[in-house]
């Protein structure tokens, strides 16, 4: 008896000191607010602050009852979704104030069942349960006010300045409200000073809605416009001026209304005018509707995210209440893991050590736990930078308990420490490559939806192209070298693994949102504590799987152009954060007087190199593009294979609500005459949906939507646009495109004054195409296109005159690389060479089988699912081929990209990876595995098992250097890359013969290509070429990840 009484006495005084705590806290926090009563602050910040502190004194709250439970979590969500912004208005934060008095009356429940020892109150109260449930609707309301005040822009919010400050006040009166009902319905006498708050409330809104300086601007220059908002809300120039006052806003696009001196000024660039309209539909419109009917309409997007922020905080919850601090022993009963709570109580640590320290005491304890022979370190081996770099989040140099236990907390399941370091030092550059990867073929199959989405839409379609996509392919450009190489197969694995489980499990928040990030909030709502560095790749590939979704219903219905701008939108909050991501890490290197270009080219692979020397975030002019070298080409082409072993989603089969957020023309007009032209969009306002209207007067060129269609002018005979055949662009020039007649006129024949102002040379090279491409893909198919070019070259010619190879005569070799780098028969003193040499082709068309001799040109396609494919003039002018989509499929089960390139061509460089492909090819082979022949019904997926085979067959020919039969060879090659090819797949012009100069002089090179061929740069791993390109780059990963990281694989292989 007596051990029981003793029992209960101890968990008697356990209940005291928590109770007396409580107390304490309360009374604390009671003397802060009654300060903030009696002089609210200026300062947002303090009100959000304040109501956060708020938050551990109502947990026990929460327990008592449901409704008390919903009351709690709905004032946590909205208070912690807030307190992450980074703007603070204290126009609306204000409203905090009252709702933190309102809480502290919801907190007397509890402080009356402590007294009490009552934990029926609620239950007993029915007014106090309905009043309970109306306050946290009134939360929700509240805080869905807030998101969407801070979702309009700032000319939106002045012109919306007295509705806002009614707005708040009503829910300063509403939450006042409240905390008298409270004390009504739980008997007590109304709380002191509840009516002088609401007064003073009252004064503050008076006093934080007065104009500021560029407020008084503002309404400066609205009297000399005119009150009346027609008169200058549709005018551009007027808006420019209007938005200038405030230029730091981020939820406009300024560059909308910069001049634009190319096209003249705004009016002249058709994809910026489109864009304006819309923004000046979306302005009109909400200034048009009350703040009422905007809350409203923010509401199902907020409930969204409140929903979302309530299950984080349920699980933030459930995993605190499993680790319990209690009475520690020493500061190492603070860690986490296993391993590194042992090593901290060896090495005596208290709070924080020294990194390098740590990463030497880490070296030396897996080094004895382990027991493996191994020589010391010096203490310069031992220091590991990348590891040290991923602990040591705040950059202090010193590593803490917290810091380590944010470190452990990230590693996967499954997954032991050692193998969480290799993949800190070097694993996460195998996962980038993954998503770059995965990127580069989103991008690809995107721009080829053009092809088979149904007219009405190809519109809508090459609008989003052309404003959207830049910035994502040129996140996806890299990495330049492979630095995961030396990766052990195991290892890869466990990352591919990793990236299929993050993956699924973010894919399913994104869908949660529908798709649509409309704030950075949300998105670090989602992402939380992740450095925007680590994701942003991921979820732009999400967003790219969302739009082939969307282009997939567009192939069966029309669907609202809102649905490609509400996409646009989440892409621009995903700009706006990495703009201000590299802005921040300008700032820091250049507080560090660090080279600012070099230090963002080392930044997480160079993921921001391209966007940062592009200058894509910046308002003033841009620098040219950054060029793609040949190496970088190579690398963009190849190692596909990295996808084929993640269960990628393919198009959304199911129904399209699941993934539109408007509804289709269709579904609304099922009556509708197919043959007649829907609008680009529908809404529900009379008014906004005459705005669309005049956005629509500009697609009237586009004749409907015929394929092929560009939007550009012929610089020959000025014919605009080219509608239903293809554009033949210039891969040397930044802007020389002609129609299909004028590319067919002789050289001589164009007009001279064009050639001239393009700088337009004879010897330039042209692509074929029939998709639209804009921005950095459109440099990057130009690239292809030259580099395609030249690899022909290098490939195999004859002269026509004596019917053989010309392989032996070097000074012909010369000549040839000279046109291949060259442009014109001139040396340096501008006269003509000595008589030029011709060269020809012995290329069989895919087509018709004849020689490509019979015409002018030939051309060769670009698409990384055809194997050598040429077509001699005539087919390629006819085009009558497939044009039914690529299945992913067809993409994915290429077994062997780094061995068929995106030409087919046999690449005799490889990786690891795609040696390991060439051994199974082996095994394969030499068991005599046969190889299907497709036949003729099947469908665009049905040349899978002859790819397949004729890959294993290019493998071994540029590894082992085997061949198989040459006539089995032929034919499968050409049926498998006849039932590949599409009609709308871009094609490199290669001309029949071609004039070079007699003497091998290279003139200055116009088409930027380097003169030693990809293959020669980065050639095949195991022959000593690539290892002298590639040596110096391994041994500078090595010493980056230093001999610790050595040793970490080497206790990886000994952990099998």
């Amino acid at each position: 008896m007596s051990a029981i009484s003793q029992e209960d006495q101890d968990e008697r005084s356990i209940l005291l000191a928590a109770q007396d705590d409580f107390y304490l806290r309360y009374e604390q926090w009671d003397r802060e607010h009654s300060k903030m009563k009696e002089r609210p602050p200026k300062q947002a910040k303090n009100y959000v602050k304040h109501a956060r502190n708020l938050l551990p004194l109502l947990e026990n709250l929460a327990e008592l009852h449901p409704v008390a439970k919903a009351v709690v979590f709905s004032f946590r969500a909205v208070i912690d979704f807030q307190y992450d912004r980074i703007e603070n208005d204290v126009r609306v934060y204000n409203v905090f104030l009252t709702a933190s008095d309102m809480m502290r009356g919801v907190l007397e429940i509890d402080i009356l069942v402590r007294k009490r020892n009552d934990r029926e109150i609620i239950d007993s109260n029915r007014h106090l349960q309905e009043r309970l449930r109306v306050i946290a609707s009134d939360i929700k309301e509240c805080g869905n006010a807030i998101d969407t005040y801070y979702k309009e822009s700032k000319l939106v919010k002045f012109l919306k300045a007295k509705e806002w400050k009614e707005t708040v006040a009503e829910f300063n009166q509403t939450f006042t409200n409240h905390r008298i009902a409270l004390t009504q319905a739980l008997s007590l006498r109304t709380a002191r000073g509840v009516d002088d708050l609401n007064t003073k409330m009252d004064s503050l809104l008076a006093s934080i809605f007065a104009q500021t300086e560029a407020e008084r601007k503002l309404q400066q220059q609205i009297r000399v416009y005119g009150t009346t908002t027609d008169k200058w809300i549709q005018d551009p120039d007027k808006l420019q001026k209007l938005y200038q006052i405030f230029p730091d806003d981020p939820m406009v696009d300024i560059e909308l209304f910069y001049k634009d001196e190319k096209h003249g000024g705004q009016g002249e660039d058709n994809d910026t005018r489109y864009r304006l309209m819309s923004h000046m539909a979306s302005l009109k419109e909400e200034v048009g509707v009350d703040v009422k009917t905007l809350c409203a309409r923010n509401k199902d997007v907020f409930m969204k995210k409140l929903d979302f922020q309530t299950a984080q905080i349920q699980e933030a919850i459930s995993c605190s209440a499993m680790y319990i601090v209690g009475q520690l022993s020493g500061p190492y009963d603070r860690l986490k893991h296993d391993d590194l709570r042992k090593l901290w109580k060896e090495m005596n640590w208290i709070f924080c050590v020294d990194g390098k320290e740590f990463s030497m005491a880490l070296y030396e304890y897996y080094l004895d736990y382990y027991s493996a022979p191994a020589k010391r370190l010096d203490e310069d081996g031992v220091d590991a930078p990348e590891i040290c770099k991923a602990v040591d989040t705040d950059g202090s140099g010193y590593i803490r308990i917290s810091e380590v236990n944010a470190f452990t907390d990230q590693i996967p399941i499954g997954w032991t420490f050692p193998q969480w370091c290799v993949y800190q030092a070097l694993g996460w550059h195998y996962e980038q490559h993954i998503y770059q990867k995965r990127l580069q073929h989103l991008l690809d199959v995107f721009h080829e939806a053009q092809a088979f989405v149904t007219p009405w839409n190809r519109w809508c379609l090459q609008f989003f192209i052309s404003d959207s996509l830049g910035f994502i392919h040129n996140l996806s450009r890299g990495p330049r070298i492979r630095e995961y190489y030396n990766l052990p197969p195991s290892m890869q694995e466990l990352i591919r693994r990793k990236v299929e489980s993050e993956v699924e499990q973010y894919r399913g928040h994104f869908k949660t949102f529908r798709g649509h990030f409309d704030s950075e909030d949300t998105v670090k709502m989602v992402y939380k504590n992740r450095p925007l560095e680590t994701y942003i790749l991921q979820l732009c590939v999400f967003i790219l799987e969302r739009c082939l979704d969307v282009a997939h219903v567009c192939r069966t219905k029309t669907v609202d152009l809102r649905q490609w701008i509400q996409l646009d939108d989440t892409i621009d909050t995903v700009k706006l954060m990495m703009t201000g991501r590299i802005g921040f890490w300008e700032a820091s290197f250049r507080d560090k007087r660090q080279n600012i270009e070099a230090g963002i080219d080392g930044l997480y692979g160079g993921l921001y190199r391209v966007c940062y020397l592009e200058n894509i975030w910046k308002t003033e002019d841009a620098p040219p593009p950054v060029k793609w070298g040949d190496v970088e080409t190579k690398l963009r082409r190849e190692d596909f294979i990295l996808l084929s072993d993640i269960p990628w989603p393919g198009p959304h089969q199911g129904d399209p609500t699941d993934i539109l957020n408007f509804p289709t023309w269709e579904d609304l007009h099922p009556e509708a005459d197919p043959e007649v032209q829907p609008p680009i969009a529908w809404p529900e306002s009379e008014e906004e949906g005459r705005l669309y209207a005049e956005m629509a007067s500009f697609r009237e060129h586009n004749v409907a939507g015929v394929f092929p269609f560009h939007d550009v002018e012929c610089n020959n005979c000025e014919k605009w646009p080219f509608v239903g055949h293809n554009c033949y662009s210039c891969l040397d020039c930044d802007d020389f495109d002609l129609c299909l007649d004028c590319f067919r006129l002789p050289f001589e024949e164009l007009r001279a004054t064009a050639v001239e102002e393009a700088n337009h040379l004879q010897s330039h090279r042209f692509a074929q195409q029939a998709l639209y491409t804009d921005g950095s893909y459109d440099r990057w198919v130009k690239k292809l296109g030259q580099f395609v070019h030249k690899d022909a070259f290098e490939q195999f010619h004859y002269d026509p005159q004596l019917d053989s190879p010309v392989a032996t005569d070097t000074a012909a070799e010369d000549d040839i690389d000279a046109y291949q780098d060259g442009d014109e028969g001139e040396n340096e003193e501008g006269a003509q060479s000595d008589p030029p040499i011709v060269v020809g082709w012995n290329v069989a068309c895919n087509a018709c089988k004849a020689n490509v001799q019979s015409g002018r040109y030939f051309v060769r396609c670009l698409h990384r699912l055809c194997d050598d494919f040429d077509l001699c003039q005539t087919c390629a002018e006819k085009n009558d081929f497939p044009g039914d989509p690529h299945s992913e499929e067809d993409y994915l089960e290429d077994d062997s990209p780094d061995a068929t390139s995106d030409t087919g061509h046999s690449d005799e460089e490889g990786t690891e990876a795609g040696e390991e492909e060439t051994a199974e090819a082996e095994d394969e082979h030499d068991a005599g595995i046969a190889v299907e022949e497709p036949s003729d019904n099947e469908g665009a997926g049905g040349d899978e098992e002859s790819d397949q085979g004729e890959n294993k067959d290019e493998v071994l020919s540029a590894v082992s250097g085997t061949h198989p039969p040459e006539s089995v060879a032929s034919a499968q090659q050409e049926e498998v890359a006849k039932d590949s090819h599409r009609r709308w797949h871009t094609m490199v012009v290669i001309p029949i013969s071609v004039t070079v100069p007699g003497d091998g002089h290279q003139p200055p090179n116009a088409g930027g290509l380097e003169g030693q061929s990809a293959n020669a740069q980065i050639g095949v791993p195991t022959e000593g070429d690539r290892i002298a390109k590639l040596e110096d780059r391994i041994e500078g990963i090595e010493k980056n990840v230093s001999q610790l990281k050595e040793l970490l694989l080497e206790l990886l292989d000994r952990m099998k």
